[in-house]
This record gives C-alpha cells, structure tokens and sequence, in this order.
C-alpha cells in the first residue's frame, strides 16, 4: 500500500455524511449549537483515506475540512481549554463543541481491509419486522501501524456520563463522548479488536439487500447498490452505515442477505466476528448470520433473520 501525506495545514477533520446526499441529512450527527454555528465530531482513530486525497470525493458538497499533514494534533493545542460538563467524572474535550483534535491519518492507493459488520447484526440484538434497522460497517486495517517510520496515534474517548468499557462499545452515534486527550499507539499485533486498528475511507462503497430462501437463493433484490454514507461518528470512528427502511419499505420478516460491495482499491481479506474475537476467512453452511467474502474481496455478506417480535434466532 502506498502511502503519503499531505502537508496541509489543518485544524480538525470535521465530516459526517461524507456521501449520498440522501442519507446525509438523517445520518448528520445533531451537535449543541452557539453563535449560529454547529459544531461536529473530530477524528479520534487513527484512519487511512483511499484516493490520493480525502478531499476528493465522489459527491460535491461532502467536503471534508481538513488534511492529515499536521496529524497529529492533540486537544487543547487550540487553546481550548477541558472542562467537565455532562457529568463527567473526569475533565474532558468534548466532541460537537469548540474543542479540536485530530488523530494520525494519511493517504493511500489501496487498502487490504479487515471487514467489521455492526454490532447489531452480529450480536444478541433483535432484529425486529417493521422497524427501521441501521446497517452499518467498519474497515479495519491492521497490517501496519505506522507512516513514514512515525506510529500513527489516536486519542481514547470516555462516555460523558461514565468511563466506556472498551472503544468498541460506544455504538451510539448520537451520545456525547469526549477524551481527557490520552493517547495511544495503533496495536497492529492483536488482529480482533476494532479499538486497536486504523479504519480505511474509501468512495464509492454501496449497499445491497436482498430476500433469500433457506439455502441463500435469492428471492427478491430490495436495495441494489444503494450508497452508504460515511460518518465520522461520536468516538471519532469512521464508519459506513444506512437506514434500512427510511427510504423504502420497512424490514418485513424473512431471511436477508446483505451484501457490501468495496471499490476495486479496497480488498477484504478477513471479517472480524466481534461476538467470537476472531476472523472469519471461510465461507459456512446456509443459516442465519453466516457471513462470508467474494473471490475477488470487493464484497462481504451476512444473512440475517428478521422476526415478527425481533427474537434472535
């Protein structure tokens, strides 16, 4: 993977609903407004952008304010000062305030990407029929934790309102969460845990859902190739996501099969089954929540069950 970065000033990376203006208004975290102004997520995990630059984006308006040549950039080097609002424990930098960081990031060709579905479609959620369900994804990279020699570096997130368990719990997007601007390095050595790896950004990734039999045949397609956003979520994580049901019929009950398909400069090599701690590489037998990769790596599946009273199969 080539790699370099931008000497750019930057003061934070500051994007949610990177793309699909459809998804964009509903996806926007709602951050505390002042003086007219709203104020959004900074970057906190370490992430590589595919595509020269991650200013070139595939959707005009979905600009990103901001580059990787000054990352990174620790909270308070703008003369905002921590305070302990929210009921915080600890003084923190709170995020969608006037306080800006910015973790490592750089820019890249290509990626080989660990594939993280969410954790409501790998855990014990419910997926319930009639009610919307958020599908959203990671990609991981743990093959290399460092640019130019130089560890790339990210700032640990604590829930306002109690310290968070681990990163990879803090799923809500619209939570407040804030850093007491510890650092870290990235753990390229682990393998299983999404806290410990880059995330990649890359355009064009896109959505397909469709209604399958018992043994994976296709039924219907309902969604094909819909654009799923990325967002720069309230633990400063990049991920992709999409509302299944708020532009179309709601889930009905049936077995899914959803597919993500990455642009040709991402390959997925491994899926990373939170509930287990372990990667997926070989594809299983027909059933519910069975997830496996395409030849090629430019696609990941899952088969989910959706059930009248939202009872886990």
């Amino acid at each position: 993977m080539q790699r370099g970065t931008l000497a750019v000033a930057a003061l934070a990376l500051a994007a949610i609903a990177i793309a699909a203006p459809a998804q964009a208004k509903s996806d926007k975290a709602q951050g505390p407004k002042g003086g007219g102004e709203e104020y959004v997520n900074n970057l906190s995990v370490p992430t590589v952008f595919i595509g020269g630059s991650f200013r070139t984006l595939e959707t005009p308006g979905y600009d990103l304010p901001g580059d990787c040549g000054l990352s990174p950039q620790a909270p308070g080097d703008d003369g905002i000062a921590a305070d302990a609002d929210g009921g915080s424990a600890t003084t923190l930098w709170e995020q969608q305030t006037l306080a800006q960081w910015m973790a490592s990031c750089t820019v890249a060709s290509d990626a080989t990407v660990t594939f993280d579905w969410g954790d409501n479609l790998v855990g014990t959620t419910a997926l319930k029929a009639g009610k919307q369900i958020r599908v959203e994804a990671g990609l991981l990279d743990f093959t290399d934790g460092t640019v130019s020699g130089a560890v790339m570096t990210g700032y640990e997130m604590q829930s306002l309102n109690a310290p968070l368990p681990s990163q990879k719990k803090g799923t809500d997007r619209f939570l407040g969460f804030g850093t007491d601007g510890t650092a870290y390095a990235i753990d390229t050595t682990d393998g299983t845990d999404n806290a410990t790896a880059m995330r990649v950004w890359a355009p064009g990734v896109t959505l397909t859902i469709a209604l399958v039999d018992d043994s994976h045949e296709n039924v219907a397609t309902l969604l094909d190739h819909v654009t799923m956003s990325a967002e720069l979520n309230s633990m400063g994580a990049i991920v992709y996501g999409y509302n299944w049901g708020q532009y179309e019929d709601l889930p009905a009950v049936g077995t899914y099969r959803l597919t993500v398909t990455l642009p040709t400069t991402v390959t997925a090599d491994e899926i990373l089954d939170q509930v287990a701690d372990d990667e997926l590489t070989t594809e299983s037998e027909p059933g519910v929540n069975d997830m496996e990769i395409s030849e090629d790596g430019h696609s990941v599946s899952i088969y989910l069950a959706v059930t009248p009273g939202g009872k886990k199969s």
